[in-house]
């Protein structure tokens, strides 16, 4: 998991779902056709939408907090390089 993905990942760490966050953060970004080794800024977007269908199944109304805090990865340049 490259930079950009770890700062995804602390992200959704924070939230209720905890250290299951690995585990979905990995099925949505494969749905999405998103390697994490290899995830850019421009993937950010994809991946939030497919989060924003599936987090209310385990974290409820902190869905948005968390969905929205991605997005601005994109914004803010992401914690780190795309490739880190």
């Amino acid at each position: 998991m490259n930079r950009l993905g770890e700062s995804v990942l602390s992200i959704m760490e924070e939230s209720p779902l905890g250290k299951m966050s690995k585990y979905v953060l990995a099925k949505q970004s494969q749905d999405a056709g998103i390697k994490l080794d290899e995830m850019t800024f421009e993937d950010i977007p994809t991946l939030s939408s497919k989060l924003k269908d599936v987090l209310p199944f385990f974290i409820g109304d902190q869905t948005e907090k968390v969905v929205s805090r991605i997005r601005k990865l994109k914004d803010n340049g992401g914690g780190g390089n795309e490739q880190g």
